[in-house]
């Protein structure tokens, strides 16, 4: 989303050379997309102004009405603690490459699916805690059922391992706000 149909348009081009994109030039519009079809909605970029970063509507309006999904605010203003206070994910400062965009959306999206993936490890990890206080090890032992979630568990660790080491290098080196 941007104030400035250009703009947009140029950053929905780059984006659209790997992701599906909805592009916005309005507050309300933007929040509309998002209320149409919430989970069609990976990730959120939003491009304002300087006088528009103070009293940034579509932001509030996302998180009042409790989507999660990750948002980064390009802006020609410089960064401040306010930026990760608000509720920013990832910050950008004009002018943005291409590169830097695409680069900032994979963080995002890269950040998500590793929440994704917790939140799944988690569950499965109070599963086998419930098992283990209503059954005794020697049932657990030729559960087949709970042989294979205990394989899950260890499959869903190696692929958040995995997620946190690209996540560690593709930002090392690199000052991310608000992650």
């Amino acid at each position: 989303m941007d104030d400035e149909p250009r703009v947009a348009d140029r950053y929905g081009e780059w984006l659209a050379r790997r992701y599906d994109v909805r592009t916005a030039y309005e507050d309300d519009a933007a929040v509309e997309l998002l209320r149409e079809d919430p989970g069609a909605i990976d990730a959120v970029i939003l491009s304002r102004r300087r006088s528009a970063v103070a009293d940034d509507r579509v932001l509030v309006s996302i998180r009042d009405a409790g989507y999660d999904c990750p948002v980064a605010l390009v802006t020609d203003d410089r960064p401040d603690g306010d930026v990760v206070d608000r509720g920013f994910d990832d910050y950008l400062t004009e002018p943005v490459s291409e590169e830097a965009l695409l680069r900032s959306v994979d963080s995002l999206l890269e950040v998500e699916g590793r929440e994704a993936l917790r939140r799944e490890l988690s569950a499965k990890r109070v599963e086998r805690n419930v098992l283990e206080l209503e059954h005794s090890p020697e049932e657990l032992a030729t559960d087949e059922a709970f042989a294979q979630l205990e394989r899950e568990i260890e499959r869903l660790e190696r692929r958040l391992s995995i997620h946190r080491d690209r996540l560690e290098a593709r930002t090392e080196g690199e000052q991310v706000v608000g992650t």
